[in-house]
């Protein structure tokens, strides 16, 4: 494979990134021991958990080798090559889910018996695919 950019830019680029997220873990974290609300506390543990599966995965691939060196072919194959993505992958699944779950929280009370987690992405006004299938009808 060839890379366009020098192995330092990646480093460096992938630090300011980790130093980032750890500035918002710092952040959000201490707010996980306040009273909050159903929308608060599913907001602050979806922005935890999709900022653990992002730092995660660029420790993972932007850092394990440079420590692991020789190493991280072994290591990296041991652990199933790139199926270790799958848990990165089901983190950020798990955070959408918790925003999703957030955002049914901020539908009015009285309009918030007719929606779902999986629809609620939709209000008020629902998909626009039903707009459009019920203006052409």
């Amino acid at each position: 494979m060839i890379s366009f950019l020098p192995n330092a830019l990646a480093q460096l680029s992938s630090l300011v990134a980790i130093v980032g997220l750890a500035l918002v873990l710092r952040a959000y974290w201490p707010l996980t021991r306040q009273p909050l609300d159903g929308f608060g506390r599913l907001t602050i543990n979806a922005v935890i958990v999709l900022t653990l599966a992002k730092a995660l995965r660029s420790l993972w691939w932007d850092w394990a080798r440079v420590f692991l060196g020789d190493h991280w072919p072994a290591v990296r194959d041991a652990l199933g090559g790139l199926d270790v993505n799958t848990f990165f992958n089901l983190m950020v699944a798990y955070a959408a889910y918790l925003f999703l779950k957030a955002r049914l929280h901020a539908i009015p009370e009285e309009d918030r018996h007719r929606w779902r987690w999986w629809n609620a992405w939709m209000h008020p006004e629902g998909s626009c695919v039903g707009r459009t299938w019920r203006r052409n009808q």
